[in-house]
C-alpha cells in the first residue's frame, strides 16, 4: 500500500516503519495512508514524525 501511494518502505522494526517519498510520484499524506492501512489490516498505525 505504501508503494501504491508514492512511498517506499525503507525499514521496519517492532513498532516503527520508516518510509521515504518515491521520486516523481504523488504521495498520499501519511496520516491518510496510515488510517487506510489501519482500516484494511486492523492494526493501528499512526503517523509519528518527519525526519529530514
Amino acid at each position: 500500500m505504501f508503494e501504491a501511494n508514492g512511498w517506499c518502505l525503507v525499514h521496519g522494526i517492532v513498532d516503527s516503519l520508516w518510509v521515504t517519498a518515491i521520486d516523481d510520484e504523488e504521495q498520499t499524506p501519511l496520516e491518510e495512508l496510515a488510517a487506510a492501512i489501519t482500516d484494511r489490516v486492523g492494526i493501528q498505525l499512526e503517523y509519528g514524525a518527519a525526519f529530514e
